[in-house]
């Protein structure tokens, strides 16, 4: 079942072309949009205090949108116990990673420029 993100624009997730019901807090999307848009892993803190430092159970929130986002995401989401990371493998993709990957092939299949002026 391929999964599409799309961070570019308004968020978005497109399972099989069809969109998936994101969670309506704000939080969560944010957090899930970063995620994807990172494409790294992050440590619970930093995302903690990033989104839900002014929360009385920052930790608690953090678990909830994750909760939350795993049933859009099943595996792709990984949580383990000090780092979060979504991963889309072979049968997903995000936007911005492809825009990403076609600057450095341009860059990397560039000729080289020349430094002489035009006589």
């Amino acid at each position: 079942m391929p999964l599409e993100v799309r961070v570019l624009g308004p968020l978005e997730i497109l399972k099989d072309g069809a969109p998936v019901e994101l969670p309506a807090s704000k939080k969560t999307r944010a957090l899930f949009g970063y995620l994807a848009a990172t494409a790294r892993p992050h440590a619970r803190d930093r995302l903690t205090a990033l989104l839900f430092e002014s929360t009385d159970d920052p930790r608690g929130n953090l678990r909830w949108s994750l909760s939350k986002l795993r049933g859009s995401l099943g595996d792709k989401l990984v949580a383990e116990r000090d780092a979060v990371a979504f991963v889309p493998g072979d049968d997903a993709s995000v936007d911005l990673a492809k825009v990403r990957a076609a600057i450095k092939y341009r860059l990397e299949t560039a000729p080289p420029s020349s430094s002489a002026s035009p006589a």
